[in-house]
């Protein structure tokens, strides 16, 4: 919740785009619960048909994050990857309410790690200097004057 909040705000005052930051928040948490999903799938023998449904009710939200040209900064992708790839390692538990099994720390704190990086990809990926990048309507650049 603290991640999607600092993701919110942070991009809607610093790139004045409220929009932007709502799409931004969103889509992390679309691709997020997508690589979540199929990790569990592969690897833990998770039904799919959680995955199928939940892949084809945000791919909307992904696609339209593409077209903001709203995506995670490549260069911290591999950090999310590194800390997913640890949680993986460690059995992927994750913690639910109403659980009767103590509270497992250290799956919790690679399950936000996890998240949070992801968060900060898409934080930098929305904020970056647009310059050579795809960029929005309101980004357009405008020709030189030649005289």
């Amino acid at each position: 919740m603290l991640a999607a909040l600092v993701l919110f705000f942070v991009i809607a005052i610093g790139r004045r785009d409220p929009l932007r930051a709502v799409v931004a928040v969103v889509a992390w948490s679309a691709l997020f619960e997508v690589v979540y999903q199929a990790v569990g799938i592969v690897g833990f023998h998770w039904a799919a048909g959680n995955w199928v449904w939940e892949t084809a009710a945000l791919a909307g939200w992904l696609i339209f994050a593409g077209v903001l040209g709203v995506w995670p900064d490549w260069r911290l992708i591999p950090v999310f990857v590194v800390l997913m790839a640890l949680w993986i390692a460690a059995g992927y538990h994750y913690n639910v309410a109403g659980q009767t099994a103590p509270i497992n720390i250290r799956d919790e704190v690679l399950n936000e790690a996890s998240k949070t990086a992801l968060a900060l990809a898409y934080l930098v990926g929305a904020l970056r200097n647009q310059v050579g990048h795809r960029r929005g309507v309101r980004g357009l650049a405008q020709p030189a004057n030649p005289e």
